[in-house]
């Protein structure tokens, strides 16, 4: 007999996705379509607690009274990332509860709350108690509160005050489930809160390669040399990566845009200084003959779309989060701080680095469809 219950309510609360975060758009975009997979009515709240005019008058003020660099103001800032938001609002259900009285009663309708993917408790990052649901908490919400490969970004919790530390501890405490992203996270959740977390795969690993190609096909990034999508360029970064393109004799492409130089420059080739759209980026992926990266979530969809790949050591966004990546798949050797030549080119076991993946795939859906999977689910 067919059930006539709804879809359970999912609210789903990550880092807020218009500041232009290619993996940080994907890996949400993934947990959404899993749950809606599993049969739950998703939505996903990219709320932020501060509003960009204020972040960028600061800054604005800041860059007057030290000469550095202006930052885009924020209407410069969503055309710049206006091809990459239109990929979220032609794909995914969001909400800003910040905005409205009815984004702000849907979220309160949900039955599940999931945080994560990504460094959503990082402090530096966000609002770590609001993404542990201390405003759901406020209200007296009692619907059920998990993780799903929630980060920490680090390999301490030394980014939290005392203070945040006693509120995360309790906050924590009333989560049905804690989900986290790297084998530290699990060591983190035990000494600083008093909770048992179980580590899980980011998001982008559970949907399947074919998915990915598919997007990709969309793409017009080029084919073939080596694809480089490295967040902090250097001179170290640009030796590397011209290093390893001349050995090999083929061009290192990507698909980044130049660092913001004005107003002036942006409104004379805005397309120099704007966010590709995702279908390009995967698609760089996909084509690539070598994936040079720095980036978390450049490194596991190359894994996902079996690219060989080197990742450049960046202690600047932390290297926990790609240093534990790695290990899951015993590719440890795969981290660079120099151009590896061809000779060091070991390959990689695309076969077992696949039969991880389904592991891994499989032991998460698992855990999702606890809480978030189709009402008559036994």
């Amino acid at each position: 007999m067919a059930n006539d219950r709804s879809p359970i309510a999912v609210l789903i609360r990550t880092l807020p996705l218009r500041n232009g975060n290619i993996g940080g758009v994907l890996q949400a975009y993934a947990l959404q379509t899993v749950l809606r997979e599993l049969g739950a009515s998703v939505v996903t709240d990219t709320s932020t607690k501060h509003r960009w005019t204020a972040r960028w008058t600061l800054g604005a003020f800041r860059a007057l009274i030290t000469g550095a660099p202006v930052r885009a103001s924020p209407k410069i800032r969503n055309e710049m990332n206006a091809r990459l938001l239109a990929f979220v609002e032609s794909r995914m259900a969001t909400i800003d509860t910040t905005q409205s009285r009815s984004a702000r009663k849907t979220s309160l309708q949900a039955e599940v709350a999931v945080v994560g993917s990504d460094q959503v408790w990082r402090p530096r990052y966000g609002d770590t108690a609001r993404n542990m649901f201390a405003d759901l908490d406020a209200v007296g919400w009692q619907g059920k509160r998990i993780s799903y490969a929630a980060s920490f970004g680090t390999e301490s919790a030394l980014e939290f005050s005392s203070d945040q530390k006693r509120k995360s501890s309790i906050l924590l405490g009333e989560f049905s489930a804690v989900s986290v992203r790297e084998t530290s996270a699990v060591r983190i959740c035990a000494d600083e809160f008093g909770v048992t977390a179980v580590q899980h795969a980011d998001p982008v690993f559970l949907l399947s390669p074919s998915h990915y190609r598919h997007l990709a096909e969309k793409g017009t990034a080029e084919g073939g040399g080596i694809f480089a999508y490295v967040l902090d360029s250097t001179d170290s970064t640009r030796f590397i990566l011209d290093t390893a393109a001349s050995v090999r004799g083929v061009v290192a492409h990507g698909v980044l845009p130049l660092p913001y130089a004005g107003r002036k420059a942006f409104e004379q080739n805005p397309l120099l200084f704007s966010m590709p759209t995702v279908e390009d980026w995967l698609a760089g992926i996909a084509r690539a003959d070598l994936v040079i990266t720095d980036s978390f979530h450049g490194t596991a969809l190359s894994l996902v779309l079996n690219r060989p790949f080197w990742v450049l050591d960046n202690p600047l966004r932390g290297t926990t989060r790609i240093s534990s990546l790695l290990s899951r798949f015993n590719l440890s050797h795969r981290s660079v701080s120099h151009a590896p030549s061809p000779g060091e080119d070991t390959r990689i076991d695309w076969v077992a680095v696949n039969q991880t993946i389904a592991a891994e795939r499989e032991t998460s859906l698992g855990f999702l469809r606890r809480f978030v999977g189709a009402a008559d689910e036994p």
